[in-house]
């Protein structure tokens, strides 16, 4: 699995292709957030938690979402969409 790590406030964050872990700085799991059926495209670690944008492969159509999950991996927060965005830093 190809990650990138993350550190934020007191937690690692390692986002990957098919899911998302937070550990402490001791290496203890705090939480894990799994997304095997859809893509990410986009991702932001603030004091919000972690916000995520997703595309979600149907039939038909394509579909995307914007979802926000506290460090233990808990969704917070969701938003679906039928058209992707753009984000600006």
């Amino acid at each position: 699995m190809i990650c990138q790590a993350l550190f934020f406030e007191n937690y690692i964050y390692c986002i990957g292709e098919s899911k998302t872990s937070t550990y402490t700085p001791t290496g203890d799991k705090k939480g894990e957030i799994p997304y095997s059926d859809k893509s990410i495209l986009y991702y932001k670690i603030n004091k919000n938690g972690v916000v995520m944008m997703f595309s979600h492969a149907a039939i038909s159509d394509k579909r995307y979402s914007i979802e926000i999950y506290s460090e233990n991996g808990h969704l917070k927060s969701t938003h679906e969409f039928e058209y992707v965005s753009e984000f600006l830093d």
